[in-house]
């Protein structure tokens, strides 16, 4: 299917809405107010019992014929029935890419008003949604690496990983290995503090990423798959540690490339660094880029 005919609908100010744009796809977002304290106003409106939360629904996104892709990111129930209505010869998919929660869990979503995708093969399960098990990387995300100077990079939203965080590097700094972590506020309007740093751009991530002998990964509030930290280690050929052992399932694992906390021994840890990385054969790279992600999704060639 041409690219013209195929639509993305998700916030602003995602992480992957000019990336999607730059690739050649029809982008749009959802919602009118997206500046504050619009938005603010919005998802108050949104949150109680009131009626027409459709005032806030970008009407551009009407009487579309081709596919929509709608990401879960702020979507409410009735936002994708109003979508359905509104698109009568349009075919919807509602994608998943974090975790669901309780204002758009998939069993308040009606299987008619749209398909239901999910990176995480637990809710995939439990809400018997289509599974998308590989990858979504850009082409022009893919940086060469230089010399490394840091050890261990890490970056992420806290989601209560920060005593974790402590540790690990407690164990670094004992093996004289050097950190770099970088946490996140999970919600922008929080304030910073020695603990937390600002929103970092994408494109300062991988430079990070381009001179660090390994990327953190750590599964607490991630979905269960594939992960961008476990996308960015196998593309950019660096190696992953990760507190999650059912990686070990996967096609890709290779125990000169991946060490498992909890599994691994910490003395292990500064040979496995500094020793290269071991190509893998793995079905990961057939399905690697964001072209392979909507071809899955979409169906054809």
């Amino acid at each position: 299917m041409k690219k013209n005919r195929i639509r993305f609908i998700m916030p602003s100010h995602s992480l992957t809405f000019n990336d999607i744009k730059k690739n050649g796809y029809d982008v749009r977002v959802n919602y009118y107010g997206n500046k504050m304290p619009f938005r603010l106003l919005r998802e108050l409106h949104f949150r109680l019992p009131l009626p027409m939360k459709k005032v806030w629904y970008n009407k551009v996104n009407t009487n579309f014929s081709g596919v929509i892709i709608v990401y879960e990111n702020l979507i409410i129930p009735e936002y994708i029935k109003w979508l359905h209505d509104n698109n009568p010869e349009g075919r919807i998919i509602l994608f998943y890419e974090n975790l669901s929660n309780a204002r758009n869990n998939p069993e308040r979503i009606n299987n008619e008003w749209c398909e239901k995708w999910t990176a995480d093969s637990n809710e995939a399960k439990k809400y018997n949604m289509n599974l998308y098990s590989g990858g979504g990387y850009f082409e022009h995300w893919i940086v060469n690496k230089k010399t490394p100077n840091i050890d261990v990079f890490y970056i992420g939203k806290d989601k209560n990983r920060l005593e974790k965080l402590e540790n690990i590097k407690k164990m670094c700094d004992k093996y004289e290995i050097s950190t770099y972590f970088y946490l996140v506020q999970d919600r922008g309007y929080k304030k910073k503090d020695k603990n937390h740093h600002p929103f970092l751009p994408y494109g300062e991530v991988l430079q990070i990423i381009a001179r660090s002998k390994a990327i953190l990964h750590l599964s607490d509030g991630c979905q269960k798959g594939i992960t961008m930290r476990i996308e960015e280690s196998l593309i950019h050929k660096v190696k992953l540690i990760t507190d999650d052992a059912s990686i070990k399932q996967y096609d890709f694992y290779n125990a000169n490339n991946i060490f498992v906390l909890g599994e691994d021994k910490w003395e292990n840890l500064n040979s496995f660094l500094n020793t290269p990385f071991v190509e893998v054969d793995s079905s990961f790279y057939e399905n690697a880029r964001f072209d392979d992600f909507v071809r899955t999704l979409v169906g054809g060639n």
